[in-house]
């Protein structure tokens, strides 16, 4: 990147968001933004000191603003941050992030397939992947991944950013698949209360239950 691309990014951090990145703080800055849940700061330190040598400011300034542009959900930003950041080794929340872009944005089941699963290369175990996983090959009808994949994230759920929800969720979507396409409504049930068990005030899984009764 010219010096001159860095001193913009630099700017535009300072000014839009009162941040000053140095070479001395940058890491610890990253680290800050990216302190939730535990997993991924613990995956982000590991990341940082494995790459250390490939890491400069200009890619600090790159990791904030790509950052930045998620929480902000600015699609043209998230692109344009991404394809400036593929120069640097990838990591799991830009790859994660540009998934859920494929998928709940664009609607692009391929792509999103493809983003989650490069996810768990770089992070495996992962819940959050699991599970988007899980939806989308539900979306794709191809039940045993789903179900295998729904299956991962209630197990690895406190990998994940709301471990009891994801948990719950997950329960719930293993349920419907065991109930609509094995018929199996004995391990829906089961499934279904220890979803409450889990969250107990989620709706959706006290429906299904009590449609289960019916």
């Amino acid at each position: 990147m010219p010096k001159n691309s860095l001193q913009r990014y630099l700017a535009k951090i300072k000014n839009d968001y009162g941040t000053s990145l140095t070479e001395e703080n940058y890491r610890d800055i990253i680290l800050e933004e990216l302190k939730s849940p535990p997993s991924l700061l613990d995956y982000f330190k590991d990341f940082m000191e494995n790459n250390k040598t490939k890491l400069t400011l200009e890619w600090g300034c790159l990791m904030f603003l790509f950052i930045k542009a998620d929480e902000e959900k600015y699609v043209p930003d998230i692109e344009k941050y991404y394809k400036l950041l593929e120069r640097y080794p990838h990591n799991w929340f830009i790859e994660i992030a540009m998934a859920e872009l494929q998928l709940r944005y664009y609607g692009n089941l391929f792509k999103a397939k493809d983003g989650f699963l490069k996810g768990l290369e770089l992070k495996p175990d992962d819940a959050h992947c699991h599970y988007n996983l899980g939806y989308v090959y539900h979306l794709l009808g191809v039940f045993d991944k789903s179900f295998e994949h729904y299956e991962k994230a209630a197990i690895n759920y406190q990998t994940a950013n709301r471990p009891k929800e994801i948990k719950a969720r997950s329960l719930h979507n293993l349920a419907v698949i065991k109930i609509n396409v094995e018929h199996d409504y004995e391990g829906g049930e089961r499934l279904l209360k220890e979803a409450l068990a889990v969250m107990p005030k989620y709706p959706e899984a006290k429906r299904a239950l009590k449609q289960i009764r019916w």
